[in-house]
């Protein structure tokens, strides 16, 4: 885990988000205010944050108490090595709200920077970064290519201690691009990369992807064991991967008509979701998602097929808005088919057009 996911989190915690927020901002620019109130309203904030064409000299408040919050002037700026990591982090904070755009090019801008000023771990993680988006996106091709590009150049530095995590990533788009085979050559090097280093967060991430492989090739009761070791993990050191995790392997049990355990599974990740709501935290849409179609699975398993419907009906509408471009053909081909069993020719139909689209 980074300092900034921890720092992320803590600030979540922290949040009074009973309170009323007030924002206002100004640039002399007009394009530049146009453009914020673009992002703004893309955000949902456009009712809180109030924006004028004026000097900064000009701005005039009767409020006590606030922040100040502006670029540093002209000629003042920040060493290139500083502002590489902030535009990396800036990126990193765009891609963890599912702004995938913003986060592809602030992060090639992170890139950039990187190597102008010889940063190569900040142009490492902004590669790997970019790869995510690729991938997300899918275009495994170019993930592939740019997962690659930051593992070499990892490798160039000497350091090892992430290099199970980049490896990592690279095994994940390999089993996008259906080469399960080397995905699992690729997941056993990241283990092996990650022994000595005292890494078991990277551990339970290589082993629940592990399990998610099995589990496409059918080989279930390995999908179970890989996932139940990566849950006893995950437990213990990275909590914010369990609620993935268990849906994850709530479809390994159904797919071994263990359909009680799986509830079990769904019962807690729907729990861990309900607390992070109550608590107004951040969902992941990609954990909301995979917790919606091992659900959907579930119910398919229970003969409840109008629930499976609604679950992945859902998930579809939740991986459209987060730019999950391979989540979001996979659930038209489950909706499809479900579709088609179900004798609703015209909803299948509907399905497979979009998917080719």
């Amino acid at each position: 885990r980074t300092v900034w996911t921890e720092s992320l989190e803590e600030a979540d915690d922290l949040a009074r988000n009973d309170q009323r927020l007030r924002l206002w901002g100004s640039d002399i620019s007009e394009e530049a205010i146009g453009l914020a109130r673009h992002h703004a309203a893309r955000a949902g904030f456009e009712e809180d944050i109030e924006l004028e064409q004026k000097p900064l000299a000009d701005f005039r408040t009767h409020h006590k108490y606030g922040y100040l919050v502006c670029n540093p002037p002209y000629g003042e700026r920040l060493g290139d090595l500083q502002e590489a990591e902030a535009l990396y982090r800036l990126a990193e904070l765009s891609y963890a709200s599912s702004l995938s755009n913003e986060a592809f090019a602030v992060a090639l801008e992170a890139r950039e920077l990187a190597a102008h000023c010889g940063s190569v771990k900040t142009q490492v993680a902004a590669l790997n970064l970019i790869a995510a988006v690729q991938y997300h996106s899918g275009n495994f091709s170019e993930a592939l290519a740019s997962a690659y590009s930051a593992l070499e150049l990892y490798r160039s530095t000497g350091e090892r201690s992430s290099e199970g995590l980049l490896l990592n990533s690279i095994a994940v788009i390999q089993h996008g691009l259906k080469d399960t085979d080397r995905a699992i050559v690729t997941y056993e090097a990241a283990l092996m990369a990650n022994k000595g280093q005292n890494r078991p967060d990277l551990d339970a991430i290589t082993l629940a992807n592990m399990a998610k492989v099995r589990a496409d090739r059918h080989e279930d009761l390995l999908a179970v064991s890989l996932g139940e070791s990566a849950l006893a993990l995950a437990r213990e050191h990275s909590p914010e991967f369990i609620t993935e995790i268990l849906a994850r392997l709530a479809m390994a049990y159904t797919a071994l008509s263990a359909l009680d355990r799986s509830a079990a599974c769904l019962d807690e990740a729907d729990g861990l979701l309900r607390d992070r709501t109550d608590r107004r935290l951040a969902l992941s849409p990609g954990s909301v998602v995979t917790v919606r179609i091992a659900r959907g699975e579930l119910y398919v398993g229970q003969h409840l097929r109008d629930h499976a419907l609604r679950e992945w009906a859902e998930a579809l509408e939740i991986a459209t808005k987060a730019n999950m471009s391979e989540v979001s053909l996979q659930l038209r081909e489950k909706l499809a088919n479900l579709c088609k069993e179900m004798g609703r020719f015209d909803q299948a139909l509907a399905h497979q057009e979009e998917r080719f689209k």
